[in-house]
């Protein structure tokens, strides 16, 4: 009786588990990348890499991610009236060349700031430049499809990308060139081989003739603004860290943290894969008490338990691992992972809440709590930081989790749960 009635729950969720899989592998993929770097080079010099790639997901945080949620929301209300997405596209690229060209402009002004933070030369800031055009490439070719409603499409993206970027990072191992600034080149190159690809894939008459609308470029603002001090508070929780440890600790310790912390983040990207794949059929059935209750009460249950399973794995396995791979190096790296995978089980869970609320415009809300949640981890950080190291960012970034995943809940069943029951 009980097989049955598990084998029919993996039977109800088996297409969102063929997304999963490939969404798995792919940000498996991307995980592997620094990895790999942190295997190739010293610790030092992949402190300074952690550092250079601190730089680059800050300006992605705070230009390219927050329009990805306002496109694929505003594409599915657009694609179900007429069928097209053009007016939402076009919107979208708007936001994506003045993306670019803020980039560019920051990155000049601030050109020697940068370089200092980071260790490098000036001029290798090109290396970076060239890394968020990439990124910011994948982001969107990555977004259209989820947009469009093709969410295996979207994860196969994402793992041709992080294919590539890994494929190219061998190339620059065999051919002895392999550095903290030339690395940064494979995001360019396989962003550039993707857009091949996307080009033969794309439905064009649903994106042309660009459609420049006022009206929906207003609403696209309205969102982003928002999703910027969101997303940038999101950024600083997962980064925000390295303030602290770059003031108080050594270069060494950085590399160690960072290591634990890129694993850490595989995990939290992971869950990601819930509200990726769940955000369109939640916006289109936001107002069905029915199919958000399925998704609460069935789907949520189940898929928690099994991400509780993997969790508990990954810290058996990568206890033995990470001595093995990295032999004398990064010797505390599995004791910060374990307490940084503590984390992972809220922020689990709370993933669950986030399509809601964006499918209900409660984007505001989602965005004070992020920014409520960087201004605790960075105050613990600091706090705690000076006196335990590394352990005190890790323990800091745990006690965010949590204080999100409260006020969530809080939010959700006296808020949030009278409108879905109206």
């Amino acid at each position: 009786m009980i097989n049955n009635f598990a084998l029919k729950k993996v039977i109800e969720l088996r297409d969102f588990f063929h997304f999963a899989l490939i969404s798995v592998i792919g940000q498996g993929m991307g995980l592997l990348l620094p990895l790999l770097i942190a295997k190739l080079i010293d610790p030092r010099e992949f402190a300074s890499f952690s550092l250079a790639l601190m730089v680059n997901l800050f300006f992605i945080a705070l230009l390219i991610s927050p329009t990805q949620a306002p496109f694929i929301i505003y594409s599915n209300e657009e694609r179900l009236a007429s069928g097209k997405i053009n007016k939402t596209f076009s919107a979208q690229l708007i936001f994506f060349i003045g993306s670019l060209i803020i980039f560019s402009i920051l990155s000049f002004l601030f050109k020697n700031q940068l370089a200092e933070f980071i260790g490098i030369r000036v001029n290798n800031l090109i290396y970076i430049f060239l890394a968020f055009v990439g990124l910011s490439l994948k982001t969107n070719i990555v977004t259209y499809f989820l947009a469009i409603n093709k969410k295996k499409t979207s994860a196969l993206f994402e793992l041709i990308f992080n294919l590539f970027n890994i494929l190219i990072l061998f190339g620059l191992y065999i051919l002895h060139v392999l550095d903290i600034e030339t690395v940064f080149i494979s995001y360019m190159l396989s962003a550039l081989l993707l857009l091949v690809v996307y080009f033969f894939i794309i439905d064009r008459r649903s994106i042309l003739p660009l459609h420049f609308e006022k009206e929906i470029t207003l609403l696209f603002y309205h969102f982003t603004k928002w999703q910027v001090f969101g997303l940038s508070a999101a950024f600083f929780v997962n980064w925000g860290d390295n303030l602290a440890l770059r003031i108080y600790s050594s270069f060494s310790d950085i590399a160690t943290y960072n290591l634990a912390y890129q694993i850490f983040k595989g995990t939290i990207t992971a869950t990601y894969i819930i509200y990726s794949y769940f955000l369109t059929h939640i916006s289109a059935n936001i107002n069905n008490p029915e199919n958000i209750s399925k998704y609460l009460n069935k789907k949520r249950p189940t898929l928690f338990f099994i991400s509780l399973l993997l969790i508990g794995l990954s810290m058996i396995v990568l206890n033995k691992l990470i001595p093995l791979f990295y032999k004398n190096g990064y010797l505390q790296a599995p004791q910060i992972l374990d307490i940084l995978l503590i984390a992972s089980i809220f922020a689990t869970y709370t993933v669950f809440y986030i399509a809601i609320f964006n499918a209900l415009k409660k984007y505001q809300f989602t965005q004070i709590v992020l920014i409520m949640q960087i201004v605790l981890n960075l105050g613990l950080d600091f706090l705690l930081v000076p006196h335990i190291g590394m352990y005190g960012a890790a323990i800091a970034t745990v006690i965010g989790y949590v204080s999100v995943l409260i006020v969530y809940e809080w939010y959700f069943r006296r808020k949030i749960r009278p409108i879905l029951n109206q």
